[in-house]
């Protein structure tokens, strides 16, 4: 018997030592896929200054016009974080992130045919907004969930990769644009941003969804609740019949006490 539980105690701590190594690198790939997509994200956040005087000399639009395509994807990347934070409630990190991430390059390569500035506007500002505001908050509440103890240092790390990509690829596009054109630029933008979805598939969720951990703690309070009941009616019978011997003892004591002819007053 104590060679079984030493092999027990053997297995089990063998068994935690796994779980521990694969939760480590689960941890590195989301890190690495989030610092990814904030590396990529910048092609978001950049686009509109980039191609600013491109649209306009093409299209021949204003300056007003042509900024649209510069703050609506800012724009919808912040009214779409709602959705996507009930997205999370029910599906996990890897799902609501992949579809961020395939929207991204669709909208890119959807402006790649376009011939008006309203065209521009669908594809280029508002589908990629969409998709980026749903990468980019995925990509927090992941780290959020792999990174509970060191959560302040993760993100400000994973936060950085905005920082480097402002420094790197604003610069490249303008290359590309100078050297392909602006349709050649967004065909070759639409296939770095390709990578986020791969960044997207390593977006592990390591604990459950918010969902299954409200249906699970309130069918643990009404099993408790039930639980309590039954104790404390159980407690309750045990009471009774303790004080039912009690209370006929009680009552046998007074009637031979009163009835009985020598302790009546009147004799």
């Amino acid at each position: 018997m104590c060679h079984i539980k030493a092999e027990e105690k053997d297995v089990r701590g063998d068994n935690s030592c796994d779980t521990m190594k694969q939760q480590k690198l689960s941890g590195y790939l989301v890190f690495i896929g989030a610092f990814t997509t904030r590396v990529l994200l910048v092609v978001l956040m950049q686009n509109g200054g980039i191609f600013l005087l491109t649209f306009q000399r093409e299209f021949n639009v204003g300056a007003t016009l042509a900024g649209w395509l510069g703050s609506l994807p800012i724009a919808t990347r912040g009214f779409i974080g709602l959705p996507t934070g009930a997205a999370l409630r029910r599906w996990s990190c890897r799902k609501v992130g992949i579809v961020g991430a395939i929207l991204l390059p669709v909208g890119i390569l959807s402006s790649i045919f376009a011939s008006t500035i309203e065209h521009l506007v669908v594809t280029f500002a508002i589908v990629t907004g969409i998709g980026g505001g749903i990468l980019w908050l995925t990509s927090v509440v992941v780290v959020e969930k792999h990174f509970t103890e060191h959560f302040a240092l993760a993100h400000s790390m994973v936060s950085s990769g905005g920082n480097i990509g402002k420094m790197i690829l604003p610069p490249f596009i303008r290359f590309l644009i100078d050297t392909y054109g602006w349709r050649g630029a967004l065909l070759i933008e639409a296939a770095l941003l390709f990578h986020c979805v791969a960044a997207a598939s390593v977006f592990k969720s390591q604990q459950r969804t918010t969902r299954e951990m409200d249906t699970k703690t309130q069918t643990d309070i009404k099993h408790d609740s039930i639980k309590q009941c039954d104790t404390s009616s159980t407690q309750l019978n045990k009471d009774k019949d303790k004080m039912a011997p009690m209370s006929k003892f009680h009552t046998h004591q007074w009637t031979n006490h009163y009835l009985n002819p020598r302790n009546s007053r009147f004799t």
